[in-house]
């Protein structure tokens, strides 16, 4: 937003013209001082003569004009062409009256007037003082002319001016009610972003919180699932020991059980041995002794005895073995 840039007035050129407008308006004409002043006043009313026709003829053309001139406007480069003719008209006046003033001094040391010069005379100065009056009403006329027209024109810039500002306030209310909208619209628009800002951020915290739990319970399956893996390596490890055990135990009760059948064997070879020799010994000694003793009775029972006792030392004799 850009500030408004209001043109104001020039204070020390409008307090000036203000004065000037003032003064040259609540300042007394120089008809009014005259008209207080008690000797021009006497002089004016003890002459009872008329003016002569060329003084009044002289004069009337330049109230016309004065008149004329007060009416029309003039342009600025009339003005100061009209002001520069009237000094030079004013001087001019300043320097008759001046050598007249001298010589009419002249002629009152030199001579003594007589009345009708006197009354000529006095006819002369109220002519010269009228005509300076006049003059110096002109000029403050014009005076205040060319002030009125400065003020005019000072005026109508301002007036410009002012509709300037005024046409700029307006541009600039009318930008200042476009971005307060465009404020609102903002302030709208970004508060719904922060309900959806702070939207977010809940579902984020939620979706965090889920994210932690689900974190945590694949932490805890993880750690399951090594603790499962441990006891399935462990009880892997035991069935292979197991199985290791089972093939030794298997392979010591084969062993076991070759040496049993091969003790059995030898045993049984052994009581074969022994079968077949305490037989024949049995049988030798029971046939020589039942051969002594009788050859029925004794060869019979020789046998019988011989037959059990080799049977049974064979085989404690097998065991032992």
């Amino acid at each position: 937003h850009k500030p408004v840039l209001i043109q104001t007035f020039d204070r020390p050129r409008s307090f000036e013209l203000f004065h000037e407008v003032r003064e040259a308006s609540s300042s007394p004409t120089p008809i009014h001082e005259m008209l207080r002043d008690p000797a021009i006043l006497s002089s004016l009313l003890s002459h009872r003569k008329k003016p002569r026709s060329g003084s009044s003829a002289s004069h009337t053309p330049r109230l016309a004009t004065a008149g004329d001139d007060m009416l029309k406007p003039e342009p600025k480069k009339e003005r100061d062409r009209d002001r520069d003719k009237d000094r030079e008209r004013e001087r001019d006046r300043e320097r008759d009256r001046d050598s007249r003033t001298i010589d009419t001094a002249s002629t009152t040391s030199t001579v003594k007037p007589r009345k009708k010069d006197r009354d000529r005379d006095r006819e002369s100065d109220s002519a010269t003082i009228l005509t300076h009056v006049l003059a110096e009403e002109e000029r403050q006329a014009r005076h205040l002319k060319a002030v009125l027209r400065q003020t005019g024109a000072r005026l109508e810039e301002e007036l410009r001016r002012a509709d300037l500002a005024e046409s700029r306030a307006r541009t600039a209310e009318i930008n200042v009610s476009e971005l307060t909208q465009r404020l609102a619209s903002s302030e709208a628009a970004r508060h719904q972003l922060e309900l959806d800002a702070t939207r977010a951020q809940e579902e984020c915290r939620r979706w965090q919180m889920q994210a932690d739990a689900a974190e945590r319970e694949a932490r805890r399956l993880q750690t399951e699932l090594a603790r499962s893996e441990r006891a399935r390596q462990d009880v892997e490890q035991a069935e292979k020991e197991a199985r290791g055990a089972a093939r030794r135990a298997e392979q010591t009760l084969r062993e076991w059980k070759a040496r049993e059948e091969g003790r059995e064997e030898v045993r049984r070879l052994e009581v074969r041995r022994r079968y077949s020799d305490g037989r024949d010994e049995g049988f030798e000694d029971g046939r020589a002794e039942g051969y002594e003793a009788g050859h029925e009775d004794g060869y019979e029972q020789g046998r019988n005895e011989g037959y059990e006792n080799g049977r049974s030392e064979g085989f404690d004799a097998g065991r032992l073995a």
